[in-house]
């Protein structure tokens, strides 16, 4: 397997859950910040809390903290118009340049 395809393969699972992330936070708004944000554990003591803090820095690391920055800068409707324009700007992206980047690498076939 190319190293570059592998190295491209996390950056876009890393991407996608972060735009996952973002969506529901978009679309779900307070509810759904109030519920992830007792995701992160401060002082880990337990194997258990350092597994949920890897699995939090993969799927929320980038999409929570931008949101409460912006939450806590504008209003609810600009956050979310800028969230949600964001999301589709990524799956653009994806779907304009990475699929057609591993479509011609024979990944599809």
């Amino acid at each position: 397997m190319n190293l570059n395809l592998l190295l491209l393969g996390i950056v876009v699972f890393f991407l996608v859950f972060q735009s996952i992330n973002a969506f529901c936070l978009t679309i779900l708004g307070p509810i759904y910040r109030h519920y992830i944000a007792g995701f992160w554990t401060k002082n880990p003591q337990k194997t258990n809390e350092w597994i949920f803090n890897g699995v939090y820095i993969v799927t929320m690391s980038l999409a929570y903290p931008t949101y409460m920055h912006l939450f806590n800068k504008y209003s609810t409707w600009k956050t979310s118009l800028i969230y949600g324009s964001c999301f589709l700007f990524l799956w653009l992206f994806i779907l304009v340049f990475i699929a057609p980047m591993l479509d011609s690498s024979g990944k599809f076939d």
